[in-house]
């Protein structure tokens, strides 16, 4: 039963996720169309899955390396413990 909601909750995520980078896209059809390639990964012999597996693995490690990337070019790291209000969320400067 555990496996069971983690795999929901993870169709539900990357629903979510489509939706927010693209917004014309509903959480219900990408959810769906997430399930429906999920679903036919079944099919994919063991080798063609573990050269996608290693696609995803170097595509994680370049949006790692990208966010550490973009942490660098800050000029200003935001300090909120400075601050109060709205100035210690927001800090315009930060943004490249």
């Amino acid at each position: 039963m555990e496996i069971w909601f983690a795999l929901v909750t993870f169709v539900v995520m990357n629903g979510v996720n489509v939706a927010l980078v693209f917004p014309e896209v509903s959480c219900g059809l990408a959810s769906g169309v997430s399930s429906i390639i999920a679903a036919s990964m079944v099919f994919i012999p063991m080798r063609i899955f573990s050269y996608l597996s290693a696609v995803a693995s170097m595509a994680l490690a370049i949006a790692a390396v990208a966010l550490v990337c973009a942490a660098l070019t800050m000029d200003e790291w935001a300090n909120p413990y400075e601050m109060l209000g709205d100035s210690a969320l927001v800090q315009l400067q930060n943004v490249p």
